[in-house]
């Protein structure tokens, strides 16, 4: 790992852009089947957030990284190409899963899962025998999973909707309190529709929904092609019985372009979130929002601006709050015009988080550490899980001392390689095809047990080279021959 660069935002800043929010009334959804329906306008007022740049400073040195022992791991579905891992894991240890597959099968198309096992002496999860899975859905294009505080899983599916022209993508929301391993045991309810199709089969692992603290669901969508009616960035959320449709509200946060948001909660249930926004000209920035009273208003969201965020496909954040409501990130950044970019980042803030001077972060590492998730252990502690593309393998990155400082004293290695996916799983090279490598550690999905021991959920990917003949000539390509949601957990060090 190279050297960790340290950032601070110092008091002078040239304004980079400027974010105005325009917060409309509350929608209600009627019926579990009902489009949201507009309520009288209650403001129209605008507010400014500026958005200045994160600055860098100084450097801090990387100690060698210990071992970190796999304790077990497993492809979930050996005959389907499955996609979209998350994963919850609840104070007994036991690990939550959801997941979809692609294609035609005898459970419907592009069905959608939820997995439970919980590890014992006598109960290896390791072991695909030890799991119960129980079909929630089909025509899925997304899924995840978030747990109450007594364990119980709460579940958002976005769907096609065929029955629905302009707005075809369908929210459902699904929970269980008891039997969780049958299918008696779930409710759903559709809540709410949209044009935007995103998040489709991406590379990003979005966090768009969460439990609050009284554990109250809640999440946030971009509206993008359905008028100038509903274009915009929505709030969605539920107070109680939320398996009953007429109990779902939500309500326009801004007409600004949101996208790949990421939603958490303070123990007061105070929003915040951690999204891109467009800057024009195809350009985005990494901005951060923050609400703590009536959020319908819109001068009561303010915003402030991180980084610019690049391209490229691996870009891609997460957010986490510790104890003291703190916000901690973690970023890849994309490539950017200048020729910079391409680096992870770990940002975090301690007081007045709507204002970008009083963020700071590192650079914990140089073109690698893609598609990123962030977990905070009971100390506060930052682990992240990312792609390692230098080792085309899973990795890990962890800090115990000083984290946010520049003396941060952090860890990090490969966790699993594509060599162990390939003697995992053998997928036959196909007739035209000659050679077969596996990709591993695609959008991973983070969870620490109570230990702290870490639970990761991501998708691996086979590719073969192929020849194929166009008259006389012969071409060679890529092919992806295979993907798949593979578990792997491991010791903390």
């Amino acid at each position: 790992m190279n050297a960790i660069m340290f950032f601070s935002i110092p008091n002078r800043f040239n304004l980079l852009c400027v974010l105005s929010i325009v917060m409309t009334g509350l929608f209600l959804l009627h019926t579990p089947t009902a489009h949201a329906q507009e309520r009288p306008t209650q403001t129209e007022n605008n507010s400014m957030i500026y958005l200045p740049y994160l600055q860098r400073a100084g450097s801090a040195p990387v100690t060698p990284p210990p071992s970190q022992p796999v304790e077990g791991a497993l492809f979930l579905d050996r005959t389907h190409h499955t996609y979209g891992p998350d994963i919850g894991v609840d104070q007994n240890g036991g690990m939550h899963l959801v997941y979809f597959a692609t294609g035609e099968s005898a459970d419907g198309v592009y069905p959608a899962y939820y997995a439970y096992c919980r590890p014992t002496a006598a109960d290896d999860c390791g072991d695909m025998s030890k799991w119960a899975r129980v079909l929630l859905a089909n025509e899925t294009r997304s899924i995840q999973i978030e747990l109450t505080q007594n364990g119980n899983p709460r579940v958002l599916i976005k769907r096609n909707d065929h029955s629905h022209n302009t707005r075809p993508f369908a929210f459902f929301y699904a929970a269980c309190d008891l039997n969780c391993t049958s299918a008696a045991g779930w409710k759903a309810v559709h809540v709410s529709n949209t044009s935007d199709q995103w998040p489709e089969i991406t590379p990003r692992s979005p966090h768009f929904f969460a439990l609050d603290a009284e554990d109250r669901p809640r999440f946030v969508y971009w509206d993008l092609h359905a008028g100038q009616e509903r274009k915009g960035f929505y709030y969605t959320f539920c107070d109680q019985a939320c398996t009953e449709g007429q109990n779902w509200y939500e309500f326009l946060v801004t007409h600004h372009y949101l996208t790949y948001p990421a939603l958490q909660f303070t123990a007061q249930g105070n929003p915040r979130i951690l999204a891109n926004v467009s800057t024009g000209g195809g350009n985005f920035l990494l901005v951060y929002l923050a609400c703590d009273s009536d959020c319908h208003l819109p001068d009561q969201w303010k915003a402030a601006g991180l980084l610019p965020a690049g391209g490229g496909d691996y870009q891609g954040f997460a957010l986490r709050l510790d104890k003291q409501d703190r916000p901690r990130a973690v970023f890849y950044q994309g490539w950017l015009d200048d020729g910079g970019g391409k680096q992870l980042y770990y940002l975090w803030c301690n007081d007045n988080c709507a204002v970008a001077d009083q963020w700071d972060g590192a650079i914990l590492m140089a073109e690698n550490g893609y598609e990123p998730d962030l977990a905070l252990d009971a100390n506060g502690r930052p682990r992240i899980a990312y792609r390692n593309a230098k080792d085309d393998g899973l990795g890990t990155i962890w800090c115990n001392e000083q984290c946010e400082s520049a003396q941060g004293n952090w860890n990090g290695g490969l966790l699993e390689s594509a060599d162990a996916l390939a003697r995992d799983l053998s997928i036959p090279v196909a007739p035209d095809c000659t050679l077969a490598y596996w990709f591993g550690g695609f959008k991973p999905s983070l969870a620490l047990d109570m230990a702290g021991n870490p639970r990761i959920f991501y998708e691996a990917a086979q590719y073969q080279r192929c020849t194929q003949r166009e008259g006389r000539d012969l071409t060679s390509t890529i092919q992806k021959s295979w993907n798949a949601v593979r578990l792997i957990f491991a010791q903390q060090p």
